[in-house]
């Protein structure tokens, strides 16, 4: 696929899916960028016939034709399969939805479509990115985090084609929903008392699992290490056994530890839905998705048309009294940074260690303090402790995409955050004082 995921159109590059519908690995992506640039700088000696023979697409699909009817077709599916399993009838009479809902696809495939079925199946949508300049400029995902909020003069005064255009309402109403450009995540937005805050991946998952352990079933949640720690601690909030996994940040990874095979060369066999979700807080949510030829094999697939659509399924069949208690969660970074500098291991990440205690220490009680790293994660330095009595989690990793850095601290429901904040502003500085190109 080329793409530019959710960042501007003139970064877009490739993402490699094999035939089971996987990411592959980096070393994979390596091996083979490598074995291109050798190819590329070979000196041939090509005829016409030949290079207009190289040029020509071995398949040529249509999108009106092709493409969009079997995106369709094939979430018209999944979502009746999901509303089986969750006993759901209709999406008639829609709760804790402003109607219209407002969709906004990054100007993406889904922006021809989406809103139009989700219109037909029973929730009223309008798509706002039509009026985009480009794909990813001023709408879309991409640009939110998953803590963002607005005031209603915030958002009447954002360049974001959807921000601006989400309507003033009473609290606790979900108004809007967007995808990021390629269209495998989906971040939703509700209002509040004084604005509006953003309805992140882990909240999803959480809404989401909550449902389908309400209906019966017991699910394996994976969650990279920037979700909230409450998610996947205090389990017994669910009605059915839910085992949980922890994950690099990325969502190869996230499929990669459900499958069971980091090599990936597997479906998933399973006559019915496999009870498996994976998720980041950036709204990447990975669900079972059916081989369309074979009836019990099963890929791992983000999709943020279909993420949606669980949700809004989710929201009519939860639990609400066992819904998560949110944690404190904030992620920070730093751009324009040489990333050679940083591998989690060497001195300079010793010296951020030793800065992170000392400046924990200054504000609370520090205790059972480790330090590890995960697998897919090369360069990240995560720090676990207890931090006044609550677990804490720190996280400081380079961007896989952009030259930035990244510190992530979590801190379990009931913690006092007190402290944490000084200390990531403290490591920031530290990080941009000696990584930033200037």
């Amino acid at each position: 696929m080329i793409t530019a995921s959710h960042n501007p159109v003139e970064d877009s590059g490739l993402k490699i899916f094999n035939k089971y519908g996987y990411k592959t690995t980096p070393e994979f992506e390596q091996n083979l960028s490598h074995t291109a640039i050798t190819l590329a700088q070979e000196e041939r000696d090509l005829d016409q016939i030949d290079l207009d023979l190289l040029q020509r697409p071995s398949k040529t699909f249509s999108l009106e034709e092709w493409t969009i009817p079997r995106h369709r077709e094939w979430l018209e599916t999944r979502a009746n399969a999901l509303s089986k399993l969750v006993n759901f009838q209709s999406i008639s009479s829609p709760v804790k939805l402003n109607i219209p809902l407002l969709i906004d696809s990054s100007k993406g495939t889904a922006s021809i479509w989406f809103a139009k079925w989700l219109s037909s199946w029973g929730i009223t949508a309008i798509e706002v990115s039509n009026e985009a300049l480009a794909l990813n400029l001023n709408c879309g995902a991409g640009d939110f985090s998953p803590t963002q909020t607005w005031t209603f003069d915030e958002a009447k005064n954002s360049s974001h084609q959807l921000i601006q255009k989400l309507p003033k309402c009473g609290p606790g109403l979900i108004v809007a929903a967007a995808l990021d450009g390629d269209g495998d995540r989906c971040l939703l937005i509700e209002t509040t008392k004084t604005g509006y805050q953003v309805i992140d991946g882990d909240r999803i998952a959480d809404t989401f699992v909550n449902s389908v352990t309400k209906a019966g079933q017991s699910w394996t949640l994976a969650a990279s290490i920037e979700s909230d720690l409450s998610l996947t601690t205090n389990l017994d909030r669910f009605q059915k056994k839910v085992e949980t996994l922890e994950t690099a940040v990325g969502d190869r990874w996230l499929s990669f530890a459900l499958s069971g095979d980091e090599s990936n060369h597997v479906f998933v066999e399973s006559d019915s839905i496999p009870t498996l979700i994976g998720v980041e807080d950036s709204g990447h949510i990975v669900l079972p998705a059916p081989h369309p030829n074979s009836t019990n094999q099963w890929s791992l697939v983000g999709d943020g048309a279909m993420t949606l659509v669980a949700y809004l399924l989710a929201i009519h069949t939860c639990d609400e009294v066992n819904l998560m208690q949110r944690g404190w969660k904030k992620r920070q970074s730093v751009k324009n940074v040489d990333r050679s500098k940083w591998d989690g291991k060497n001195k300079f990440s010793n010296d951020i260690e030793l800065l992170i205690k000392q400046s924990l220490g200054e504000h609370n009680s520090v205790s059972n303090w480790v330090r590890t790293t995960i697998s897919g994660e090369a360069n990240l330095m995560a720090i676990t402790c207890n931090y006044g009595g609550s677990l804490l989690s720190i996280g400081i990793r380079n961007s896989g995409t952009q030259a930035k850095i990244s510190v992530s601290a979590r801190l379990e429901y009931g913690g006092n955050p007190s402290g944490i904040q000084i200390t990531i502003d403290g490591v920031c500085q530290q990080l941009n004082n000696v990584m930033v190109i200037r």
